[in-house]
């Protein structure tokens, strides 16, 4: 079995075609093969310019969406079709993207739902779904370490969640670290 890697936006990725697994990943098979990535863009069916992934994180369980992990397989998608605007389905959702002059992948991921500021595990925190659940906190980023595991897992996140603490440097600069759920 051959996987290609690839880097987008700080993740790397391994991308795998349905078509050369015979069938398709199980968390078992996923957690032997990620190694050191981000995860498996696993491609399920592509037709045309349309292509249906499951994106697999290194834990065996399977995200609802990644941004870069989209950008990655629209980027393979556009380079196969020959097409500059692709369209990458995870789930129910459907990511348009387009190659830019430069190379640049522009992505539209569709509705993004930020939520009333909350207290979670003594924490005032921000809910976010972009497709897949994050929590914000407003903190120190080096906090990470205590927040993320703390956040995950709390049960106000039933399936889990991403996990940012964000400092804001000065108005339109912050500095924010991600504890990605699952990774």
């Amino acid at each position: 079995m051959t996987f290609s890697r690839w880097r987008a936006a700080g993740n790397e990725y391994l991308l795998a075609e349905r078509a050369d697994l015979g069938a398709s990943l199980t968390p078992e098979r996923v957690q032997a093969e990620v190694g050191g990535s981000d995860g498996i863009l696993e491609v399920v069916a592509v037709s045309g310019r349309e292509a249906e992934i499951v994106i697999w994180n290194p834990d065996g369980s399977t995200a609802e969406l990644s941004g870069n992990g989209t950008r990655i397989v629209a980027r393979w998608l556009a380079d196969r079709s020959g097409s500059d605007e692709v369209a990458v389905r995870v789930g129910d959702r459907t990511v348009a993207a387009r190659v830019l002059p430069d190379g640049e992948i522009e992505q539209h991921v569709g509705t993004v739902e930020v939520y009333e500021r909350e207290r979670v595990a003594g924490l005032q925190v921000i809910a976010v779904s972009v497709g897949n659940p994050h929590a914000v906190v407003v903190g120190d980023p080096n906090d990470l370490p205590l927040i993320g595991p703390l956040l995950e897992t709390h049960p106000r996140f039933p399936q889990r969640t991403n996990v940012q603490v964000a400092r804001v440097n000065r108005f339109g600069h912050v500095t924010a670290r991600v504890w990605e759920r699952g990774a």
